[in-house]
């Protein structure tokens, strides 16, 4: 299903939603205030858009699962660093190439660290997140967990559930 509308002074804006997505050519085409589409209100568009081309795919079943992740974790904030990317970006900047789990809408790379960080994975563990990589080296600011909720990997590389470090 299409939704269309027009903003004011800017362009017909279309965002394509189905029972399982919500995909967006940018971010900016999704209404963050418009609870029926956007109901997660923690975890706006812009949080989600790929860094490369500001598209927007997200699994809602695994937007339902971060702010279920949200809650159980104490409602700490949580910053977003990447949800989806475009096969294109994808194979630029990660080694699971262009069809990765950020490339499917139910993958998110969260800014946490230290006794935050021990939190949300084991917060993310409780809600059912499959996938979890730890990245806790380095810069604080560059330190992130890493969560999806892949049944499988794509290309058959790790057995669900699983946990790696970068």
């Amino acid at each position: 299903m299409w939704i269309s509308r027009t903003g004011k002074g800017k362009n017909i804006m279309a965002v394509r939603t189905t029972e399982t997505h919500i995909e967006a050519d940018h971010y900016t085409d999704i209404d963050a205030s418009d609870r029926v589409l956007w109901p997660w209100k923690n975890f706006p568009p812009h949080e989600m858009q790929c860094r490369h081309c500001g598209a927007v795919k997200v699994r809602k079943s695994a937007m339902d699962r971060l702010t279920l992740l949200r809650s159980h974790a104490g409602d700490l904030p949580m910053h977003v660093n990447s949800a989806y990317r475009c096969p294109a970006y994808n194979q630029q900047i990660s080694s699971t190439g262009p069809t990765g789990p950020h490339t499917l809408g139910g993958s998110f790379d969260l800014q946490v660290h230290r006794g935050r960080a021990w939190t949300v994975m084991r917060a993310a563990m409780n809600v059912g997140f499959s996938g979890i990589g730890v990245a806790q080296k380095g810069a604080t600011r560059s330190r992130f967990l890493h969560v999806d909720d892949e049944e499988h990997d794509p290309d058959n590389r790790m057995i669900r559930p699983t946990v790696w470090s970068y």
